[in-house]
């Protein structure tokens, strides 16, 4: 195994034993805060435990902290499937709505470290990103667009058919999916239904 594929899984784990239910976010976001500060990435946080950072005239990226499930889980087991690869579960929900989402956005933001970006919280009890939507309204006039990551699967382009974005953008990103097998498509609730009252974004599948 190469040591950055060890690295991600490590980091991977770690985030689907951190367990979070929506309004109990407290240990996902010190262990992101932690993770950012390491990192040397600039945050902001609010009442909510929702940790961001708004840069005019950048993408704006978002992941949501909260999972469904009350009990944690006390081990992570990996399955090697020769159709299907690694397959990573647990002794119980690891919550990968929407920890896939975080560990997306953290090796995102270190590589890409000015960049806007949001770690809402109660996404799963309908969401408390909208406060902080109010909060810096004006801020979010100069964001280019928004890319959430909390959608199932790992072929869907949640946009312009839930009105979250323009046609252009869903074209856009369509044609640059195709090669990976990305279509836009339908969706339920999530924080897109928020963000887009604001900016053009798309909730795109992680896993």
């Amino acid at each position: 195994m190469r040591k950055s594929t060890k690295k991600n899984l490590e980091l991977l784990e770690r985030l689907y034993m951190i367990h979070s239910p929506s309004h109990n976010e407290e240990n996902m976001s010190s262990f992101i805060m932690w993770y950012l500060t390491e990192a040397g990435i600039e945050f902001r946080v609010d009442e909510y435990l929702q940790i961001y950072n708004i840069i005019p005239n950048t993408p704006l990226l978002c992941a949501h902290q909260d999972q469904v499930g009350d009990t944690p889980i006390d081990k992570v087991v990996y399955i090697k499937d020769r159709k299907k690869g690694l397959i990573i579960s647990g002794n119980g929900n690891i919550g990968a709505d929407d920890k896939n989402g975080i560990f997306i956005l953290l090796k995102l933001l270190t590589e890409f470290p000015n960049i806007s970006f949001i770690f809402s919280t109660g996404e799963e009890a309908r969401g408390d990103i909208e406060s902080l939507l109010i909060q810096h309204s004006e801020e979010l006039e100069d964001i280019k667009y928004g890319i959430l990551f909390d959608r199932r699967n790992g072929s869907d382009i949640i946009g312009v058919m839930n009105n979250y974005c323009t046609q252009e953008m869903d074209d856009d990103l369509s044609l640059l999916g195709k090669k990976f097998g990305y279509e836009s498509a339908t969706g339920i609730f999530s924080d897109a239904d928020a963000l887009s009252d604001y900016i053009s974004c798309v909730n795109l599948s992680c896993g």
